[in-house]
């Protein structure tokens, strides 16, 4: 990662101090001050991510993975970490736990309600598109073909709860089980779903993703 992007960096970090610190003067009593303070604190975040993805490395390896502590399966499962100044100013202000669900950070409300198949796909891939992440259809044992990696999405039978995994570099996919730190593998996305007992999840969805990752000049 070059010195230009740690100046874009220090700067997104310096606009997310002045959100936390102007919050008070800025949002007031409001109503929906944790909505907007909400909505300001994702375009934010939004930026880091899309700044994150151009230099990244296009395909997640489990060496990496400590970088992804904050994150819930979502996030993991696209490779795309929170850093801890981003966690500790959102849950220092708002009364719920920092970390995307689908469709956050394009826009979409937090899940609250019981979701469809459709809504969860549209979330998904109004997220994949903000972000300019390429997908495309596959199984959980088709090869790559388009020189990226497999994301597995899931959903409760009674829409009460999503899961997300991903395959690695070296063909081996992982989960997150929610905010744990834990990461577990398997060959095969299908025996996570025995770890889970609370729910009861059905293959929504494999897609291989493909990240726009700036091209090192040389």
């Amino acid at each position: 990662m070059n010195k230009e992007y740690y100046l874009k960096l220090a700067n997104i970090y310096r606009k997310l101090i002045q959100a936390f610190f102007s919050m008070p003067f800025k949002y007031g009593f409001s109503n929906n001050k944790e909505e907007n303070f909400n909505r300001d604190i994702l375009n934010l975040y939004e930026k880091y991510l899309q700044l994150l993805i151009k230099h990244q490395e296009e395909i997640p390896s489990l060496e990496n993975d400590n970088k992804l502590k904050n994150v819930s399966c979502y996030l993991y499962a696209l490779g795309l970490s929170i850093p801890t100044i981003f966690k500790n100013i959102y849950e220092a202000l708002l009364p719920w736990q920092c970390g995307a669900d689908p469709g956050e950070i394009s826009g979409f409300a937090p899940f609250i309600d019981n979701w469809s198949e459709d809504e969860l796909l549209e979330r998904l891939f109004a997220d994949l598109d903000t972000l300019k992440i390429k997908a495309y259809p596959s199984t959980i044992n088709a090869p790559i073909k388009h020189d990226g990696y497999k994301i597995a999405c899931f959903l409760d039978k009674d829409g009460k709860d999503f899961h997300f995994a991903r395959q690695n570099q070296n063909d081996i996919w992982s989960q997150k089980m929610g905010f744990d730190k834990k990461i577990y593998l398997s060959d095969n996305p299908m025996a996570f779903l025995d770890r889970i007992p609370d729910y009861d999840y059905k293959l929504v969805r494999t897609l291989e993703i493909v990240k726009s990752r700036e091209r090192k000049r040389g």
